[in-house]
């Protein structure tokens, strides 16, 4: 076996585990060659908890191909009510990124990090955790390289402790500590009663938002409210604002946009502010934007709705407030000259039946497409067709509109899932 070449070494190895992890271990067993070649999958991507952080760590650091196979890192935080344990657990998972750094881990793209939050968790318990945290990394084990461990690319955080105000500036804390981070998700996963409107939205994110390291690329904010389970009506991300006054969570998240290519934001207020400010305030611009995708609630600010059900369960579009948040994605495409494709959709849960809204613009070679799908026909005001037809003229693009109440794709469908999220 060892005579064999890498590549069908290789081959043999990922049909077997994909096949039949447990076969695995027996044909590593044969040779140290085979044993390399699947060590390449089984330590591709490590799970950590509170429990098996020290003995898996421990696993991988034994040899260097170990290390150097490593892709995927994810940590699920479950001993909220010992501090001892917590101060242990994350002095063993930065030290365990702080050894990896030191060992110059390249792995393809980098390091995907994750961090689970799970389950509901008190006030004050989260509060020692933050604490905890940022006491205690700058200081783990006396490690010289934090906060620079460079090997890590990605970081997702999924935060599903049901509180009202998650500690952002802790995450963005966690940021600064990786300099070569390209990608940041943020995962707000509420698995209880969302309680009034005010209180769903945590002001910390927004004074956060400009502490992203300027590195990152790709930006991705998911909401997530489980609303089948508690049989409650689905809330957003957002911050109710009253009369006329800015919708400032809104207005934040447009503002962090025109610092990245990609941007993601999964159940946010359906505001025109996302696109286009309010007030008379400097125009905005996505100078490297290529891709936007948003999945919005249907509320505006501050009570109203584009749609509203009806007793039947059925949909009736608004068209007036439709067309102002359409007018301003309009001209807010006018400010992005790198725009690839922009996809935004009504969330499933706040239609009844199988009604949809759905925009997507894509450019393709010298044709920009702008597609309206929706159940009923929707069909926009002509000033928006005209905004877009003008600044695509002076691109030297054809402009091509299309209607229809067909919608091929999957609802949920499009290009900026995150690359990995084990939860």
């Amino acid at each position: 076996m060892d005579r064999l070449p890498p590549e069908i070494l290789g081959r043999i190895s990922y049909y077997t585990f994909r096949k039949h992890k447990y076969s695995a271990s027996a044909l590593a067993a044969t040779c140290q060659t085979i044993q390399k070649a699947v060590e390449r999958y089984t330590f591709s991507e490590i799970m950590l908890n509170d429990i098996s952080c020290r003995l898996v760590t421990a696993v991988v650091c034994r040899f260097p191909h170990r290390i150097q196979a490593l892709k995927v890192i994810g940590v699920t935080i479950i001993s909220f009510f010992d501090k001892e344990i917590l101060r242990q657990t994350i002095k063993s998972i930065f030290g365990f990124l702080a050894s990896l750094q030191a060992t110059r881990c390249t792995s393809h793209g980098g390091i995907v990090f994750c961090i689970h939050l799970p389950g509901k968790i008190l006030d004050e318990v989260w509060i020692d955790f933050s604490s905890l945290l940022i006491q205690e990394v700058p200081r783990t084990a006396s490690i010289p390289h934090i906060p620079n461990i460079t090997c890590v690319s990605q970081f997702i955080l999924v935060d599903g402790t049901n509180l009202g105000f998650p500690h952002y500036p802790m995450y963005c804390y966690l940021c600064h500590i990786f300099p070569n981070l390209k990608v940041v998700s943020w995962g707000l996963d509420q698995n209880g009663n969302p309680g009034p409107t005010s209180a769903r939205t945590p002001p910390n994110l927004i004074g956060s938002l400009i502490l992203i390291p300027k590195s990152v690329t790709i930006f991705r904010v998911k909401y997530s409210y489980h609303k089948e389970i508690y049989g409650m009506r689905f809330r957003s991300l957002q911050m109710m604002m009253p009369g006329d006054a800015d919708e400032q969570l809104c207005s934040a998240l447009r503002f962090a946009s025109q610092r990245f290519e990609r941007v993601a934001y999964h159940n946010v207020l359906g505001s025109s502010q996302l696109f286009w400010p309010k007030s008379g305030s400097a125009l905005p611009h996505w100078p490297q934007l290529k891709h936007f995708d948003l999945t919005y609630h249907i509320c505006t600010p501050p009570v109203d709705q584009n749609q509203s059900s009806q007793p039947e369960y059925d949909v009736l579009t608004k068209y007036e407030h439709l067309n102002e948040f359409y007018t301003a994605v309009a001209h807010a495409i006018t400010r992005m000259p790198k725009l690839e494709r922009m996809r935004l959709a009504v969330n499933k849960r706040d239609v009844c039946g199988d009604k949809f809204q759905i925009f997507v613009f894509e450019v393709e070679g010298r044709t920009a497409t702008a597609r309206w799908s929706a159940d009923p026909v929707f069909i926009p005001d002509r000033d928006i067709i005209r905004i877009l037809d003008r600044e695509l003229y002076n691109r030297d693009l054809l402009l091509r509109a299309e209607f229809t109440s067909k919608y091929n794709g999957d609802f949920f469908d499009n290009g900026m899932e995150w690359r990995y999220s084990p939860y």
